[in-house]
């Protein structure tokens, strides 16, 4: 039964991102692009295995039998890795090893941004949930 929880959570979680990139993806179509809203059915595809690696990746990121710095360095080079082989390689950019190089800083630098983000929030709560002391009332 852990393994149907950890499976279902993965998916709910890539559901949630594959909405809000997929949204993305399209008003970035409608304000740059002339050719309308929706995007292409290749790109939804990407998004969607990129959503289901950002979400089995977002599991390990919760996992605390693995230390702190070997979780976020486990998360980034598995999502680098998705990110490469999906936008890349299944993108097409491949043969192109200067836009390669590009794709990779800026997912690097967009991760990072978004890890220091994680972690602000993070620690908020965390030092929230220290703060309030259960008080018995009986």
């Amino acid at each position: 039964m852990k393994a149907f929880g950890i499976i279902k959570r993965i998916i709910i979680h890539a559901c949630l991102i594959n909405t809000v990139l997929v949204f993305a993806v399209a008003a970035l179509a409608n304000v740059f692009s002339k050719e309308g809203l929706a995007p292409k059915f290749s790109t939804v595809a990407m998004i969607l295995v990129f959503s289901l690696c950002i979400g089995a990746a977002g599991y390990i990121l919760s996992v605390r039998k693995i230390s702190g710095i070997f979780r976020v360095l486990i998360h980034y080079f598995s999502l680098a890795l998705a990110f490469y082989m999906i936008f890349v390689v299944w993108g097409g950019f491949a043969d192109r090893s200067s836009t390669t190089l590009i794709a990779m800083v800026l997912f690097t630098i967009i991760y990072a941004v978004a890890m220091v983000v994680y972690f602000i929030v993070k620690k908020r709560s965390d030092k929230r949930a220290d703060d309030s002391e259960y008080e018995s009332r009986f």
